[in-house]
């Protein structure tokens, strides 16, 4: 099997060029790049033809894209999904801690719970108080949020790889 990528020395005024060696010879666009020394030209040769028995190995495929797709846009629905129980679970569960917490105080004992804790009992000290008791919910819905941001960033690259795999491989049937 012959190479697609070659080192010639003629018409290169001193330096050696490196040519895809499909394309006809009096076209320009079959020296790719000069260099100023011989091995220098080989090594790129070396990685240009490595690359292209790679390719030819395993040719672009939009197969295992679009699984990586699919993927994400699962962990998207179900981190949706997650993140409004956890909206849910959380007005739920500081209502009845807010519940607990006025109960205490209205009891013999008179322990103002918050109070105690925050040195005070107004708005903010409340939510501030709730906040601490549910702070599991608070890391597992930002950390959802980083999940989800993450995924929607990768979506957008496989749309952007998909679109470019595509053209290629446009191009690639044109030549043949």
């Amino acid at each position: 099997m012959s190479e697609k990528y070659q080192v010639i020395t003629h018409g290169m005024n001193g330096r050696y060029g490196v040519i895809n060696s499909l394309i006809p010879s009096e076209d320009d666009k079959r020296v790719i790049v000069t260099c100023d020394s011989e091995v220098r030209a080989r090594l790129v040769v070396d990685e240009l033809n490595k690359l292209q028995y790679q390719i030819e190995e395993k040719p672009l495929g939009l197969h295992e894209d679009f699984q990586e797709w699919e993927k994400r846009m699962t962990w998207i629905n179900k981190t949706s999904r997650r993140l409004v129980r956890i909206e849910e679970e959380y007005a739920e569960k500081s209502d009845k801690i807010l519940a607990e917490a006025r109960k205490l105080k209205e009891s013999e004992e008179g322990i103002d719970v918050i109070k105690e804790k925050f040195g005070g009992n107004n708005d903010k000290t409340r939510k501030a108080y709730v906040k601490e008791q549910l702070s599991d919910l608070l890391e597992e819905k930002k950390e959802l949020t980083f999940l989800k941001d993450e995924d929607n960033r990768k979506i957008s690259y496989l749309k952007r790889l998909i679109d470019m795999k595509i053209e290629l491989m446009k191009i690639n049937n044109k030549g043949e």
